[in-house]
């Protein structure tokens, strides 16, 4: 298949990931105790947990895969990144730059005025990034690339099989470990974890698995949804949360291997024909970056609307907004750069 149109496809379905993440964040608004600074005026039911449950298995860990799997095409099959001061850098240009600049002009203000003033959301929340909104995916990819940056050779040479058992190894030290030891500081929790799914696009891209056919599709969906609701009702009757921890990586890559295969086989890269497709596109990091913070007004402003209605209205109102605001911020040099443009 055509290298441009594998990055087509790639692209799309990371916009649809972005529109998934900023659904989540919306249902999250409407069940979610305090978020935002706002008490909660609804009744999370259901379909509302299930939801959010089932769109937070896969809508951030695809973006890892998406890493993961354009950092073999550019290393392995270009023959770049083998410069590592200048590789690195831009990296940190492209993520860690924004998560400064975001923060300070745009998170931390919104963050204090939903919640009012608290050196702990400063400190612990940005500076030492245990919990900076929706912001913490940059720090967390960037120590991914770093990582892999180190140890992509050696993986090449590794059987899959063995890389796997040292991650979930890896993993489940983490889920124990993390209860006693601040692994949070610095996205490094979350780096340990979601590695897992950029070794799984880095893999995936390796062993060039770009085309499939409806049956394999329907299969991988069929597997992807009876996995999921297993463990969303597990989660929901039972109290053997460390279980369901350390499973939910399983879990979370029969998504990922569904999407992809639904992908391939619908071609879902035409979407960027579209003329709004295209231009959520152009403007997804920046919907990324912004959408939250709207979010915290939007459950002001639609206080009184019942949970269902305000899903809908707060997911459509947040995804305008923010992306014309990074459409408007876009349009300086310095504005494209605080958006990792």
């Amino acid at each position: 298949m055509n290298k441009n149109r594998e990055l087509q496809r790639v692209n799309a379905l990371k916009t649809m990931m972005m529109f998934c993440v900023v659904l989540y964040h919306s249902i999250l608004a409407s069940s979610r105790n305090g978020w935002g600074g706002v008490s909660n005026l609804w009744k999370s039911d259901g379909i509302a947990q299930y939801a959010s449950g089932w769109l937070n298995m896969f809508h951030v860990e695809f973006f890892a895969f998406a890493s993961g799997y354009l950092f073999y095409m550019i290393r392995y099959e270009k023959d770049r990144y083998r410069t590592p001061e200048k590789d690195i850098g831009n990296r940190f240009k492209r993520l860690m730059v924004p998560f400064f600049a975001v923060s300070v002009l745009w998170a931390v203000p919104a963050q204090l005025i939903a919640y009012g003033f608290s050196w702990s959301i400063i400190l612990k929340g940005f500076v030492l990034q245990i919990a900076p909104a929706q912001l913490w995916f940059l720090p967390m990819l960037f120590l991914l690339y770093v990582l892999f940056y180190v140890i992509s050779d050696c993986l090449i040479n590794t059987p899959v099989w063995k890389v796997c058992i040292l991650y979930f190894v890896l993993y489940t030290v983490k889920v124990f470990a993390g209860k006693v030891v601040p692994l949070g500081v610095f996205q490094v929790s979350n780096t340990i974890e979601y590695s897992l799914y950029y070794y799984f696009g880095f893999s995936y891209r390796r062993m060039h698995v770009c085309d499939s056919d409806k049956r394999k599709a329907v299969f991988s969906c069929v597997v992807a949804i009876l996995s999921a609701m297993g463990y969303l009702y597990w989660t929901q009757h039972h109290s053997m949360n460390w279980l369901a921890e350390v499973i939910r990586p399983a879990i979370c890559c029969l998504q990922i291997w569904a999407l992809t295969e639904i992908g391939n086989h619908f071609n879902v890269e035409r979407l960027l024909n579209g003329r709004w497709f295209k231009l959520f596109t152009e403007n997804s990091m920046g919907i990324y970056l912004l959408h939250q913070q709207f979010l915290y007004l939007l459950m002001r402003v639609f206080s009184n609307l019942p949970q269902m209605i305000f899903v809908p209205v707060s997911f459509v109102t947040t995804l305008i907004c923010s992306c014309s605001l990074a459409i408007v911020i876009r349009k300086t040099k310095i504005g494209r750069v605080i958006l990792g443009g």
